[in-house]
């Protein structure tokens, strides 16, 4: 549980993921949910828990209550996981005892195999690499989960859902052990690190030959990043894929060695980067100025010859 504070705790606060289960390391991520009417609230308890080095999960009942309404498996992840340390008038936990998981996920299943198509193409250099690797921890987390979920197996955390895709034959023989590199170049990634992309590529390889070709790309090629950052957009649906689209243009602006924070903007989704959850708090809409920010300051630092024998 985290300190006592000054700011108005949110209606309903709950710790979850790997600390709550038991088995957290180095590498995991401290899992914080807060629920509240008020999004002022939740803009001020999230500040303050993400400064203490939380990583927040903030909703409205509204919000969270439609996701239920959806039988999305977060919801079913915090029912079996989630430690509630606040709930002011019961309703986090009256939710969260109602909700009944759906028997199939193949719409989410689909959509998770284009968002997994991210790391197929990346800027090259270590963070490129280490940018892949992330997707595909990611895509194979939410593939399992949902997958599992359909033969009635509910599990979280990364290792346990690589062990269960092992056990259902989803994977070979030695894929869990396989997959279990991916957890490191995530946190790498998420910390700002950059290694030698050549170490990465093969651990990242090593995951690809295990995975199921239907729903991963089957090898991640490193390109120009011009070519990254003026490739047309894939018109997904889904605000994530679009935003961590942006995200893997940024880090090919930042691997022709131009800096995002000489603009406000960029430099607000690159702090964004360290911080998946908050990738919520952009408008999709807004997507289509940053790509075009993006393109416009490369275009300004790159030589006219060279942007001229671009991808478009």
């Amino acid at each position: 549980m985290l300190p006592k504070t000054s700011i108005r705790p949110a209606s309903a606060e709950a710790l979850f993921g790997s600390t709550a289960r038991g088995d957290a390391d180095a590498h995991s991520d401290r899992d914080f949910l807060i629920v509240d009417d008020d999004p002022k609230v939740l803009v001020a308890r999230s500040a303050e828990l993400e400064a203490r080095g939380a990583s927040v999960a903030s909703y409205t009942f509204a919000k969270l209550k439609a996701l239920s309404t959806h039988g999305a498996l977060f919801v079913q992840h915090l029912k079996l996981e989630a430690q509630i340390c606040r709930d002011t008038d019961g309703r986090l936990a009256k939710l969260l005892a109602q909700f009944r998981p759906r028997t199939t996920y193949t719409q989410e299943i689909s959509d998770n195999a284009a968002f997994a198509t991210l790391a197929a193409n990346v800027p090259t250099g270590g963070r490129g690499m280490l940018f892949a690797a992330d997707i595909l921890y990611v895509g194979v987390r939410n593939h399992g989960v949902l997958t599992l979920a359909e033969r009635g197996i509910h599990v979280y955390g990364f290792n346990a859902v690589a062990e269960g895709l092992e056990a259902e034959g989803i994977l070979a023989p030695g894929g869990a052990r396989a997959l279990s590199s991916l957890r490191f170049l995530k946190s790498l990634y998420r910390n700002g690190e950059c290694v030698c992309e050549r170490s990465i590529h093969d651990k990242v390889k090593t995951a690809l030959e295990v995975l199921p070709a239907a729903f991963f790309p089957k090898s991640v090629e490193t390109l120009d990043p011009l070519w990254i950052i003026d490739a047309p957009s894939a018109g997904s649906s889904s605000a994530y894929f679009v935003l961590r689209d942006l995200e893997r243009r940024l880090l090919a602006l930042q691997a022709l060695e131009l800096d995002p924070r000489t603009d406000a903007e960029l430099a607000q989704l690159a702090r964004w980067i360290a911080n998946p959850r908050a990738y919520a708090s952009i408008s999709q809409s807004l997507a289509p100025n940053v790509q075009a920010k993006i393109a416009k300051i490369a275009q300004s630092h790159v030589p006219s010859k060279r942007w001229s024998g671009s991808y478009g």
